[in-house]
């Protein structure tokens, strides 16, 4: 039950960020619909919207590839919503000059490739070895999931007016950063979690070094309530052995074999 606890303490919120971030991403494929419409005067303005997108994930992976080892994971996730947050506002309220709602759309597609980078490599972190996959599995199911229900959402706001949907959505990207305050466990710079913190059984010894000696900790042994556990260590100091040598000395002048070579004596010291 503790295993569970602490699991779901992160999986919950986690699966509410990928689906609500999904969700909110569904706005991005009727931008050039909705912005061909904003600007009929501009040629080609589907394209030039879609390059913009294109020119922004080339950015992003380069931010991202810059970034990685430098940005707490949670933080990584949290800024990514938030650009995304005030780029889709900015887009669906900007009526003025074409370029720069596409310099705002570049932007927007970095704040992608942050969050979907955040998302990726921190859910398998957060969870322990035993359930990583299975976690896993359940946020990518919430993460397809969400864009079944989220295109009807923007036609209806639509039809009221865009700036609607560029408002309502901008929330949901908020609300994803609300979800993010709930996750507390921070795994940037940390090992994975093999196992649940709370689980003590282990079938694998620990080994370490102290003091010049290496160290083998094995498992406690298993008593009644009554008695009080105890574990044993094994020190094992670590040694050479240095192999036999060998000292050749003369014993008196040399003798000359049958063979007509001269020959030694030698006295083997170990």
């Amino acid at each position: 039950f503790t295993q569970l606890r602490s699991v779901a303490s992160s999986l919950v919120p986690l699966a509410g960020v990928w689906f609500l971030n999904s969700f909110a991403l569904s706005i991005v494929t009727f931008y050039p619909l909705e912005l061909e419409k904003r600007y009929p005067e501009v040629d080609d303005s589907k394209y030039k919207i879609a390059f913009a997108l294109g020119l922004g994930g080339i950015l992003g992976s380069i931010v991202v590839l810059a970034m990685s080892f430098k940005i707490r994971r949670l933080t990584e996730l949290r800024a990514g919503l938030a650009i995304l947050a005030v780029c889709t506002l900015l887009v669906s309220h900007l009526h003025g000059m074409f370029s720069l709602v596409c310099v705002i759309l570049v932007i927007s597609h970095v704040g992608m490739s942050i969050i979907f980078h955040g998302l990726y490599t921190y859910t398998p972190e957060v969870f322990p070895t035993r359930v990583r996959v299975t976690s896993f599995s359940i946020c990518q199911l919430f993460h397809r999931f969400a864009p079944v229900f989220s295109p009807y959402a923007v036609t209806s706001l639509s039809a009221v007016s865009f700036e609607l949907t560029g408002l309502v959505y901008s929330a949901i990207f908020v609300a994803g950063i609300g979800a993010t305050m709930l996750l507390t466990r921070e795994t940037f710079g940390k090992a994975l979690v093999e196992d649940s913190e709370s689980d003590t059984d282990s079938d694998s010894p620990r080994i370490g070094k102290a003091g010049g000696y290496t160290t083998v900790e094995l498992d406690p042994i298993k008593r009644t309530s009554s008695e009080v556990d105890t574990s044993t260590s094994i020190a094992l100091e670590s040694s050479v052995v240095e192999p036999p040598s060998e000292t050749l000395s003369p014993n008196g002048p040399p003798r000359v074999t049958s063979s007509g070579k001269p020959s030694y004596s030698a006295v083997a010291t170990v």
